[in-house]
């Protein structure tokens, strides 16, 4: 048992708001190098009640069975559920950010807004975690709002 105390410590610890701010930072990384983030911000400018109104209402439509999953005794695909709309959030959330960022440093007239409109709005969800209440509120919402022009993007669901 005395092994394990390390990594009991680890997981009770408080580095995992820095682990998750460094993993929303690959996050929208990846989704600049792929040449998606800029097409997604594109969309949720466009459409924005829209597309908060589809994030929430997949939020809501997902939550609900995961509850009852792992209230129930199901607990693996409950897990594994929570990990996906964890996923789906996050990259909704780098999204929101990186619009917002680049909303920013355009007023600023900064070069390069892309990239410092990421910098910026990873910097200010970074700084709304001193309060766990407003980084919960920027978290949700931004996640839910970026989780709808996620799913605004795909081909299909065009309207």
């Amino acid at each position: 048992m005395s092994a394990f105390q390390p990594l009991l410590a680890w997981l009770g610890g408080a580095a995992w708001t820095q682990i998750y701010v460094a993993a929303l930072g690959a996050i929208t990384l990846l989704l600049f190098l792929s040449g998606v983030a800029t097409r997604l911000a594109r969309r949720q400018r466009h459409a924005p009640v829209r597309t908060f109104a589809i994030g929430a209402l997949v939020v809501g439509v997902v939550v609900p069975p995961l509850v009852l999953g792992s209230v129930s005794g199901f607990l693996v695909p409950a897990f594994a559920g929570g990990v996906l709309l964890l996923l789906a959030m996050s990259v909704g959330l780098s999204v929101s950010l990186q619009d917002a960022g680049r909303t920013v440093a355009r007023a600023l007239r900064l070069p390069q807004a892309d990239v410092l409109g990421a910098v910026l709005g990873l910097a200010a969800f970074a700084a709304t975690l001193g309060v766990p209440a407003l980084g919960f509120a920027v978290w949700a919402l931004g996640g839910v709002w970026g989780t709808g022009a996620l799913l605004l993007a795909r081909p299909g669901l065009r309207t």
